[in-house]
């Protein structure tokens, strides 16, 4: 298991193109980012293929709360970066454990996904219809 460097971001620093992003203020601590914002960590991956494969990691851990347990602060809830080391060295040990089952498993929940988001969308559909249909009386 290759982990890659995790650091503060700083604007100062050049972005390379392997680079990942996470926040780590605020309510979503350690959601992936593709573009850099001034509260995130950056996770230099050496190529591609571990940018995707932490980019998922770190997704599963986001969407499962994993890092709400290190969240310090009461105004604007922070982790500190060694707590953030730690979450991601776990979550990745055991994602490598069995990683063909992991990213069969990731594929197949991003596919229920996108499910569920154009099943919002039929039902935002259904919402305004039933509005049309009333409000062509009462107007």
């Amino acid at each position: 298991m290759n982990l890659p460097e995790i650091k503060h971001y700083s604007a100062k620093v050049e972005i390379q193109s392997n680079d990942l992003f996470a926040l780590s203020k605020g309510l979503n601590v350690g959601k992936p980012l593709e573009e850099p914002c001034p509260n995130c960590f950056v996770i230099r991956c050496t190529n591609w293929k571990q940018k995707e494969t932490y980019k998922a990691i770190l997704y599963a851990a986001w969407k499962t709360n994993a890092f709400d347990n290190y969240l310090y602060g009461s105004v604007i809830p922070f982790i500190r970066i060694q707590d953030f080391k730690n979450v991601v060295t776990e979550k990745a040990k055991k994602a490598f454990n069995n990683y063909r089952r992991f990213e069969t498993d990731f594929k197949r929940y991003l596919e229920l996904e996108k499910y569920e988001a154009s099943i919002a969308k039929q039902l935002q559909l259904i919402r305004e219809l039933k509005h049309v249909y009333i409000m062509r009386h009462i107007k």
